[in-house]
This record gives C-alpha cells, structure tokens and sequence, in this order.
C-alpha cells in the first residue's frame, strides 16, 4: 500500500502540472513514450510482432496532428462509427468465452493503444476541466463500485474475469459516478462549444456511459490479462503495474467521451 501511495503522489505531481500549461508539447511528448511502453507491454504479452511500436506511434501522432475539436465534419462521423464498432467489440469480447483469435492483435494495438492514448491528449486540448471531469468519473466509479462489492456484492458481474467484481459494486458505482460527474460539471459550469446538449438528462446519461464503458475497459484488460495467465501488463507504476493497468478503465471511457461531446 506504502508503494501505491509513493507512486500515486508521484505520478499526480509529474502529470498535473502537464495539464494546465500553455504548450501542449511535454504532455504530447509524455503520451508518446505512453504509447511505446503500452506497446512493449502487450506485445511482450501477446508476443505480437514488432510492427505494433511503429503502427501505434503513428496512429498517435496522426491522430494528435489531424484530429482535433475543429476536425472535419464530413470525416468526423467516419471516426465516430470506428470508434463506436470499436467499443461494441470490446463489449463482445468481454462476454463471449472463445480465445482470443490472431485479429486481435491489430485492433487493440491501433485502437485500444495508439488511439485511445492519442485521445485523451485531444481532450485535455479541448479543456483540462473535461479531462479532469473524465477522470473523476472513472474514479468514483472505482471506488464506490469496491466500497459496495465487498459490503453487499452477492452476484458475480463478470466471474471467469474479475471473480471478485459484482453485480451490485458496478451499479453503486455507476450511481456514483454520474452523480459526481453531474455535480462537478455544473459546479465548474464547464462550457464547450461542441458540447451541442447541457441538459441534466444529458449529463447524466454521459455521465452513465462513462462510467458503464469504463468499467467494460478495465474488464476487457483483465481479459487479456487472465488469457495470458499474468496479474499484471508490467511494473513501470510500482503497486499500479504498467500503462495499460493503469490507463484500462480511462482509455475505453475516454473513446464515449469523444462521441458524445465532439
């Protein structure tokens, strides 16, 4: 635990200060070796080809240089459909007991590992108060959903995966999560020309995909992981594990995020 906290502390001081200032660049900087270490861990894992380091930092980078809150709108609903079919297989994949197949590999790598860390640089760009929005709905979600697992779960959410997930810790986490993510956005008044619906029934159901998804994230990472026969990706956050321990849950959500607000 005495670990876990160091890292923590850590990694707050190291990443906050990325996110307010001016330039972009450090943070873009930091996602790229982001994406490096998220590769060599899954394809020291899946013992993937060497290929995935070159494929993913250029769907990083491509993504960074084209993709943005200006994007163009008669290419922006192409992304969107990616990103949405990319979701509902992450969602198959969690519930269907077959092995992973060998097309596996590609997807998670361009779009699990390239993308989805190229797109939480997007939207820290588009506002730090949407990414922090983001990362406290995860967050709360996480905690709530444990807090209510272990005092009242009874019905195994996901028990070939996560034995120790419920049925009961993911609602009382979903409740959770859109709960704070609804207070803070109007606490904050955050306001974002894209954002085309601030009513509360919008706030709450992308408060309650955020966290739904999210949730999904970290159960298809602990889906690989269980197939692989491993505990962890890696070590590179000592008590937290490697990139894709740390960021599962937050790579996923942060995809909802994207085609809900942009």
């Amino acid at each position: 635990m005495k670990t876990r906290l160091i890292t923590a502390a850590i990694m707050i001081v190291v990443l906050v200060p990325l996110l307010f200032i001016k330039t972009q660049l450090p943070l873009e900087i930091l996602g790229g070796l982001f994406v490096l270490v998220a590769t060599f861990e899954y394809v020291r894992l899946a013992k993937a080809s060497k290929v995935y380091y070159g494929i993913n930092l250029l769907v990083y980078i491509g993504a960074i240089l084209f993709v943005s809150p200006n994007f163009d709108p008669l290419l922006l609903p192409i992304l969107k459909t990616i990103v949405g079919l990319f979701i509902a297989f992450v969602f198959f994949i969690v519930f269907q007991d077959g092995k992973l197949k060998k097309w596996f590999n590609p997807i998670v790598n361009v779009m699990y590992i390239g993308f989805g860390i190229a797109n939480l640089i997007l939207i820290n760009q588009t506002g730090v108060l949407l990414l922090i929005y983001l990362v406290l709905v995860i967050s709360m979600t996480d905690t709530f959903a444990y807090i209510f697992g272990v005092r009242f779960g009874k019905h195994r959410l996901a028990p070939t995966i996560s034995p120790k997930k419920s049925v009961e810790g993911a609602v009382a986490g979903t409740v959770f999560g859109i709960l704070f993510g609804v207070v803070y956005y109007y606490v904050f008044n955050i306001d974002f020309p894209m954002l085309f619906d601030r009513s509360i029934l919008f706030l709450i159901i992308m408060s309650g995909s955020i966290s739904i998804v999210g949730q999904m994230g970290d159960l298809f990472a602990s889906k690989i992981k269980r197939f692989y026969d491993v505990k962890d990706f890696g070590n590179v956050f000592p008590g937290h594990g490697g990139v894709l321990d740390r960021f599962d849950s937050l790579l996923l959500a942060g995809m909802i995020l994207m085609l809900l607000v942009y």
